[in-house]
C-alpha cells in the first residue's frame, strides 16, 4: 500500500461537488453512502466494503488497526507531516516497528 500526501489539483466538477452539505445522520445522508459502498464492491469484486466517514487521521487509524495485529512486525518509512500520523497510529498498535524518517528526499535515480 503507498500512500502519498495530498492536496491534489482536482477538476472544477469535483471540487464543487464539495460544497454539497448533507447532515451526516440524515437519510439523505446514509442512502448516499449505502450507494458508494454497493459501487466499490461491485468496482472491487468485494462482498463488503465500508466507507470511513471522517478525517484522514480517523482513515489512517482505521487502516492500521485493521491492518496490523499487536505483535506484527512493521517497517515504516516516513517523509513528512502524513507519514509521521502513520507512525504514530502504528506505535500505538504494536511495539514491534521500525521507523525510517527521511528529513529529505532524492528522487533522481541513483547513476549507474
Amino acid at each position: 500500500m503507498l500512500l502519498i500526501p495530498g492536496p491534489v489539483e482536482v477538476p472544477f466538477s469535483v471540487s464543487n461537488a464539495g460544497s454539497f452539505v448533507s447532515n451526516h445522520r440524515s437519510s439523505e445522508f446514509k442512502n448516499i453512502v449505502r450507494e458508494n459502498e454497493a459501487l466499490l464492491n461491485k468496482f472491487s469484486g468485494a462482498y463488503k466494503t465500508v466507507m470511513v466517514t471522517g478525517s484522514g487521521t480517523l482513515a489512517v487509524e482505521t487502516m492500521v488497526f485493521s491492518l496490523i495485529n499487536d505483535n506484527d512486525r512493521v517497517l515504516s518509512i516516513s517523509y513528512g507531516n502524513f507519514g509521521e500520523r502513520l507512525i504514530d497510529s502504528i506505535a500505538k498498535k504494536t511495539g514491534n516497528t521500525q521507523f525510517i524518517k527521511y528529513d529529505k528526499l532524492d528522487m533522481r535515480c541513483p547513476s549507474q
